[in-house]
């Protein structure tokens, strides 16, 4: 579980939605969930979500939604590509050990991940990643971003 307690109000209530949803999704496609949010409750919530599917060695992942305001924020989309694809476009390896420890440990993770000028292009943001497990597996890795500053 998390154990930080100097979580904003809005990350605290980002990773309770989170933890609710990997809690209680039972759909065969987590990506159709996902979409749903937009036209019925968490349209916010649904911008700032990406969602990684693992591979069996857990050593690659195939992202299968980038949220919009991500997509706005980092200048690029990353849904359908694996991690060897993101790779070639910009230096993100720092940015997915978050989501392989998650899949490998199967428990949630939150850092924040503050801006750098080569990186992120000055982005300051809080990730909440969760497994989204079936049985003993981890399906999915799910994230939330939470931003410090506005669009």
């Amino acid at each position: 579980m998390l154990f930080r307690f100097d979580l904003t109000e809005d990350e605290a209530m980002h990773s309770r939605w989170l933890t609710e949803l990997c809690k209680n999704v039972s759909r065969p496609d987590f990506v159709e969930v996902v979409r749903y949010w937009d036209e019925f409750r968490l349209t916010v919530l649904s911008r700032r979500v990406l969602v990684l599917k693992p591979a069996d060695a857990l050593e690659d992942f195939v992202c299968l939604y980038y949220g919009d305001e991500l997509q706005e924020r980092f200048g690029v989309d990353f849904t359908g590509k694996s991690i060897a694809e993101m790779l070639e476009e910009q230096p993100v390896r720092h940015s997915v050990e978050p989501y392989m420890l998650v899949a490998k440990f199967k428990v949630p993770h939150i850092s924040r991940v503050l801006p750098t000028l080569r990186e992120h292009k000055g982005v300051d943001y809080t990730r909440i990643v969760h497994p989204v497990m079936s049985g003993e597996n981890v399906r999915l890795v799910v994230a939330i971003l939470s931003f410090h500053d506005s669009v």
